[in-house]
């Protein structure tokens, strides 16, 4: 058998996530959680931030995937150079104004062509 993609997702309590994760490990995904949102709703990015960046360096992960998009993540991920894509699956999603969207290791996918066209000119090699 081959090597397994390994692949980190944060999570936050979306109800598309549990779909997701299934897919992933259908597809023979190795998947690390996450879910410390998921249980606190007051939780800041900067919690955020020292709770994940110690798994992202400390495995070799092909990308990083969110439900919607998380300007920290991005961030992260952007100096980390792991590749984050994102599922956005509201609108609005107020993250997508923040100036991370134009991170080069952005891959989101949007339902909305209203939204595609308001932010592919931001990161046309991302969306």
């Amino acid at each position: 058998m081959g090597i397994k993609m390994e692949i980190f997702f944060y999570r936050y309590g979306s109800i598309c996530e549990p779909d997701v994760l299934n897919a992933f490990q259908s597809l023979g995904f190795k998947v690390t959680e996450e879910k410390s949102e998921i249980i606190n709703k007051d939780i800041i990015p900067a919690d955020c931030i020292s709770l994940v960046s110690p798994i992202l360096t400390s495995h070799k992960f092909q990308f990083a995937f969110t439900i919607n998009f998380f300007p920290w993540l991005s961030e992260v991920c952007n100096i980390l150079n792991i590749p984050y894509l994102s599922l956005i699956v509201d609108s609005p999603v107020l993250e997508l104004y923040s100036n991370s969207i134009k991170n080069d290791c952005n891959r989101m996918f949007l339902f909305d062509r209203v939204l595609f066209e308001e932010f592919s000119p931001y990161n046309p090699n991302g969306i």
